[in-house]
């Protein structure tokens, strides 16, 4: 599940393991705060580039300087817009 923008609070998570073994399982759970402002490492291509509402459209997403042994999210936004996307990395 993602917030965007979720009021201060405390949040309780449940994993329902349907499907686990009888002898139990491990569940991994990641959590992220993205900033508001750039971090500067991410480049897109091409760059500007021209979209039309509801006609898919392919795009390049790079980072630099990232640990390859952790997981990031990251947020694209769009000039002019208010959608956004998500992207996970590792």
């Amino acid at each position: 599940m993602t917030f965007l923008a979720p009021v201060a609070g405390t949040y309780d998570v449940y994993i329902n393991g349907f499907s686990a073994p009888a002898t139990g399982a491990a569940y991994d759970l990641y959590s992220f705060v993205v900033p508001t402002g750039p971090a500067g490492n991410l480049t897109v291509t091409p760059n500007p580039a021209t979209v039309v509402g509801g006609t898919p459209t392919t795009l390049t997403a790079a980072w630099t300087g990232l640990d390859p042994t952790k997981r990031y999210l990251g947020v694209l936004s769009y000039s002019g817009a208010t959608d956004q996307t998500l992207v996970s990395v590792g």
